[in-house]
């Protein structure tokens, strides 16, 4: 079973929000937004991208009642703590002190630095944020009108699985290994938000 605190947790905000005095885009290191290599708050935020997308695909799995098809709802409970690891293995990487020297120019030639990561950021924060939001109200689906309130979840899961696909694909494997697992298992859940649009339509 995922941790209470993700469950419970509102919204989905990276970027380590609680330095105040670091944000406000780019690259927030000794070399300013336009700097030639990723500091190490650009590491620590590429990595607090990659914790909201693990929590948020955790929500997903674990909802009550379940969002997917009875038919896959298993097996995606099955995969997720091997998908999980690779993603924390990724987050520790990330936020290590022996990192390799390659991952600063490997995350610069990835587009995941200065404005590039901004924008990437940015993007994700919005999505997910209204992902979480949609969540916070899935358990009403039960009564009221279940219909209207599962199909606007869907609805902004279809751009949010957008930008996730663009984060995850745009790290390079040196730095995030099992990422092609975590692309899968996310195009299935993708996948399985379809089965049930088609489902709610009579199809």
């Amino acid at each position: 079973m995922p941790d209470e605190s993700v469950l419970d947790r509102p919204t989905v905000v990276t970027g380590g929000g609680g330095r105040a005095t670091r944000r406000g885009g780019g690259s927030l290191g000794p070399e300013g937004a336009g700097g030639s290599s990723p500091a190490g708050d650009e590491f620590d935020r590429l990595a607090a991208m990659l914790e909201s997308i693990r929590d948020i695909l955790s929500k997903l799995i674990h909802l009550e009642p379940p969002l997917f098809p009875e038919q896959l709802q298993p097996g995606f409970k099955e995969v997720w703590p091997e998908t999980e690891r690779h993603l924390k293995e990724a987050i520790d990487g990330l936020r290590s002190d022996a990192r390799p020297p390659n991952w600063s120019d490997l995350l610069k030639n990835a587009g995941l630095i200065g404005s590039m990561l901004q924008m990437k950021e940015t993007s994700l924060n919005f999505y997910l944020n209204r992902v979480a939001t949609e969540v916070q109200d899935y358990p009403q689906a039960n009564i009221g009108k279940p219909k209207r309130i599962v199909r606007k979840l869907l609805a902004w899961l279809v751009p949010s699985f957008e930008v996730i696909n663009s984060v995850i694909g745009s790290i390079p494997a040196a730095v995030f290994p099992g990422k092609e697992i975590v692309k899968e298992v996310k195009e299935h859940m993708a996948a399985g938000c379809e089965a049930v649009k088609l489902t709610q339509e009579g199809r």
